[in-house]
């Protein structure tokens, strides 16, 4: 068992500091480099709070997809790259089926994609 305060939390003290005492002290030419570090830390905290699971959804699906066994050695990169190959080549034109899993799935990636790297675009969009 780990001591608190756990990795995001640690992540979320820096930041809150950073914003709240180093931010406003800081000459102007250096805010938007301290603004650009507290987005990223910020999308760091919500990837260990999300943790695996968006990636483990993802690789469930390009299995499925893919008719690939996902509990051997295929790992998430090898699954989207066979999936990219077979984009371009157009396998899953042809199946109505293979059309709304492709499209089930990049809607996955990439609402999990902007809940982690931007969630207030998200959040308007809906």
């Amino acid at each position: 068992m780990r001591d608190r305060p756990n990795s995001a939390e640690l992540l979320e003290i820096a930041r809150t500091r950073l914003m709240e005492e180093l931010l406003p002290a800081l000459p102007a030419e250096n805010k938007y480099s301290a603004l650009m570090i507290a987005a990223a830390m910020a999308i760091a905290m919500r990837e260990l709070e999300n943790g695996d699971t968006a990636e483990t959804e993802e690789q469930f699906m390009l299995g499925e997809l893919l008719g690939a066994d996902v509990s051997g050695d295929a790992s998430l990169l090898d699954l989207n790259r066979r999936f990219a190959a077979g984009l371009r080549a157009g396998e899953f034109e042809s199946s109505k089926s293979d059309q709304d899993m492709v499209h089930r799935l990049l809607r996955h990636v990439t609402l999990s994609k902007l809940g982690e790297s931007n969630p207030k675009y998200l959040a308007k969009a809906d």
